[in-house]
């Protein structure tokens, strides 16, 4: 680990998005998502699973307000176990004093807050900030005066307070408390829910540590670990990043903290308690083994993702390379063997769970889109330690993949389980398949996919941009402007493109200076003058993009003005070519062996001048030719070409060259872990150009992948595609690819589903289905077969038309 490679997100006040995809989504979620979340949180919307949410908080504020007026007379309910979900008898007349829904349902609250704040940060709205501060209103009056804050133990009786944390999501609440009233204070700068947050965190913080006489348990379900983190960056509280290291110190150590409660609550309640064997155990929570000695991603795929979370946070804020090291491990794991092409994980419905190595059903996925927004958080938090194309590939993979698809086009309708096949008649009458659902869901009872999409849409900046002291990095391209300080400088960007359609990407920076690089380019006599006033304007920074690991050959320019100052081509993870130029000509062709330096006099030469080591000069180099260098051309005049201006290395001046201040040395590109470096002294309206083709990819899985066995699938930049029965009609298995015609796909732009989208025209085949009255078993004879075209979809838009059938992966 290496300090100097961390960065941190920027601040939303810092990017406005206006990309066409992304701010559509992110419209979306203003517009329809938040509100309407906010209806069903209070239980407004027919015919979806109510959620109870503020019913209960305002159940617990009445509560704790009659204990305030009571004083020493109020009488506390004393705690009575009503399961792990406990509806109304007559759900038409829930009791107001009483708890409903699931025992995390809190959290619901706690996540609308945060996807709140990250829109106000985006889109200001007096209205929704208004609605904001009355629910925060309705919260806070819930909290007792210790500072403790879960209406499930203050309705039910907080006298058996963390006494379930295997089961009872008191610090997973608080986690989503602490994250959402980080949001809104860096939103609009109002501190009530954070400080609210914050005692509830001192008061976790007195009863759990490694001090004699407290509690020595752990998060049943994660993501307090990587909360408490959050909040120590935010308030430089030293005790929350401490509790954070304790929580994961704590972790999957013997005697396992999950058997120690289980028979004190055997004790308190009167019953036998039967020790469990030996061996290991609690990979459903990922507390099988200490942290930093797990090898695997086991276990609940929410709850791993949001661990491995908080591990790479503390890993990165402590400098703990052990942690980190198995926060790698765990990444590995996930990539190499369990994550399904469309960026989901959780291979099995049974725990909602990881499945073992290369176990990746299709029409039985669980893939839950909580997973993958977990999967994004985690390779946000790595790639803060270390700028590494693997991670951003597979946080993009996720985003525009199965995030998106758990969220309908009209926002009004989401998906919990996200499969890669399926049949609407299986999943209605096949118990194994009863998990997927064929149409959106408008609410679910356990809510936790709705408002995940929508806070992490809303603080889409934060993961396409990080940045320290020297470095801007971008690890997401969608069009927005930004605004950030390098080496105390402040630098404005706008980002162009039409991504994930198009793989062109324009930026511009705006240093602040005010000059065009049309206006420093009015002559080589009026530059010359300025020799002295340069240096003011110049921006010296690094500026690092992330070079797609799909993307076969990449071209990255760097211009000012008409001018190309430098330009790399990629392939395959490598810089395959690099041209230095400083002149308005084209690329010089060869570099020609030679040497020339000169300690006193002029460089002059009739035609061209090259060299396969330095060009040194302490004055002027003319040339009426080329310019050309294998490594470095300094002088300390001005260097003029009548042609070309070649370099390998760098070009220095300390006038102009070929008429063009010289106050750029030529752009250092570097490539480092699938990310260019481009470092230099930037200008006012300096512009880089990203190419990245998106040529249509039909992939196959990893032989080990037994459900993938001679199908296929297609992708087109970060873009998963699946067949639909609205556009190939029913039974999808009977399709396959024609593997002659790979090369003669169609890419076509459509609107068909009210939202503009790439759609492939793939050749294929249709089986003719067998006669009805043919036996169920036949004699084998070849196929008979008509050749047709399968269209795709994105995978994102499944779904959108209706009840139909699905598939990603089809027959080649």
């Amino acid at each position: 680990m290496n300090s100097e490679d961390y960065s941190w997100p920027l601040n939303l006040r810092q990017v406005r998005i206006t990309d066409r995809f992304w701010g559509r989504e992110q419209e979306l979620v203003r517009r329809e998502v938040i509100p309407y979340q906010w209806e069903a949180l209070n239980d407004r919307i027919p015919d979806a699973s109510p959620s109870y949410c503020m019913h209960n908080f305002k159940a617990a504020g009445k509560l704790m307000r009659e204990k305030r007026e009571a004083g020493s007379g109020f009488i506390p309910p004393s705690y009575t176990f009503r399961g792990f979900e406990k509806l109304p008898e007559d759900p038409a007349n829930p009791d107001p004093d009483r708890f409903y829904g699931f025992v995390f349902q809190d959290s619901d609250f706690s996540k609308w807050i945060e996807a709140v704040g990250y829109s106000l940060a985006n889109y200001p709205d007096p209205r929704l900030e208004q609605t904001a501060d009355e629910a925060i209103d309705i919260v806070c009056a819930a909290q007792a005066e210790n500072g403790y804050l879960d209406t499930y133990y203050i309705i039910n009786g907080m006298d058996r307070i963390f006494t379930n944390l295997r089961d009872h999501h008191e610090l997973y609440c608080f986690g989503h408390l602490a994250e959402g009233a980080v949001a809104y204070y860096q939103a609009t700068g109002k501190d009530k829910l954070l400080k609210a947050a914050m005692r509830y965190g001192n008061f976790i913080a007195e009863t759990f540590g490694p001090e004699e006489g407290k509690c020595k348990g752990y998060p049943g379900h994660e993501i307090a670990e990587m909360a408490l983190a959050k909040l120590y960056e935010v308030t430089g509280e030293r005790k929350y990043l401490e509790l954070s290291r304790f929580f994961l110190d704590m972790r999957g150590r013997k005697p396992y903290y999950f058997d120690v409660e289980e028979q004190e609550r055997a004790e308190h309640e009167g019953k036998p308690y039967k020790a469990p064997e030996e061996g290991l155990r609690f990979q459903y929570h990922q507390a099988h083994l200490p942290v930093r000695q797990q090898t695997e991603a086991v276990g609940h795929a929410v709850r791993g993702v949001y661990l491995y979370s908080g591990m790479a946070d503390v890993a990165r804020l402590t400098q703990d390379g052990e942690m980190y090291e198995a926060c790698r491990r765990l990444w590995d794991s996930i990539v190499n063997e369990k994550l399904y092409i469309t960026g989901g994980i959780g291979g099995t419905h049974v725990g909602e769970a990881f499945s073992y190595p290369y176990d990746l059903p299709n029409d039985t996925a669980y893939s839950e889109t909580c997973a993958a927004i977990g999967l994004a958080f985690f390779a946000r938090r790595m790639l803060q330690i270390q700028a590494d194309h693997r991670y951003g590939d597979v946080m993009e993979q996720a985003l525009y993949n199965t995030v998106l698809a758990g969220m309908a086009l009209d926002g009004k309708s989401f998906f919990y389980v996200n499969p890669l096949e399926a049949v609407p008649e299986a999943c209605e009458k096949d118990e194994r398949k009863r998990h997927v659902k064929n149409v959106r869901q408008k609410w679910f009872g356990c809510a936790c996919c709705p408002p995940n999409i929508a806070r992490i849409i809303s603080s889409l900046g934060m993961y396409a941009y990080t940045c320290n002291e020297t470095t801007l990095f971008t690890h997401l391209y969608l069009g927005s402007s930004l605004s950030v300080s390098l080496n105390g400088n402040p630098v404005e960007l706008q980002v162009e493109t039409d991504y994930p359609w198009d793989g062109e990407v324009k930026i511009t920076l705006h240093t602040g200076n005010g000059e065009t690089a049309a206006e420093e380019a009015q002559g080589a006599d009026e530059l010359s003058k300025a020799d002295q006033g340069q240096a003011a304007d110049e921006l010296p920074a690094t500026l690092a993009f992330r070079i797609p690991g799909w993307c076969k050959n990449a071209g990255i320019e760097v211009r000012r003005g008409q001018c190309t100052l430098s330009q790399w081509t990629v392939e395959k993870g490598k810089v395959v070519s690099c041209a230095k130029q400083l002149s308005l000509g084209e690329l010089a062709g060869n570099i020609f062996p030679g040497k020339i330096s000169g300690n006193g006099e002029n460089q002059r030469d009739g035609g061209n001048l090259p060299a396969a080591g330095n060009v040194t000069t302490a004055r002027s180099l003319t040339a009426a030719g080329n310019v050309t260098t294998a490594r470095n051309l300094t002088a300390t005049g001005n260097v003029t070409a009548a042609r070309n201006l070649t370099a390998t290395g760098n070009v220095t001046a300390a006038k102009v060259i070929n008429g063009l201040p010289c106050a750029v040395e030529n752009m250092d590109g570097r490539l480092v872990d699938g990310y260019i470096y481009l470092t230099g002294k930037w200008r006012n309206e300096d512009r880089i150009y990203l190419t990245f083709p998106m040529d249509v990819r039909c992939v196959r899985a990893n032989t080990r992948v037994r459900e993938d066995i001679g199908k296929a699938a297609f992708l087109r930049g970060p873009v998963c595609f699946c067949m639909e029965e609205a556009d190939n009609g029913k039974d999808l298995h009977l399709l396959r690819i024609n593997a002659e015609k790979m090369s003669d796909i169609e890419v076509e732009r459509s609107f068909r589903l009210g939202h503009e989208m790439c759609i492939l025209k793939v050749s294929g085949y249709r089986q003719e289905p067998s006669e009805e009255k043919s036996g169920l078993y036949t004699e084998f004879s070849p196929a008979k077969e008509k050749e047709t075209t399968l269209t795709y979809v994105p995978y994102y838009a499944w779904s959108n038309r209706g009840e139909g059938e699905m598939s990603v992966w089809a027959k080649v």
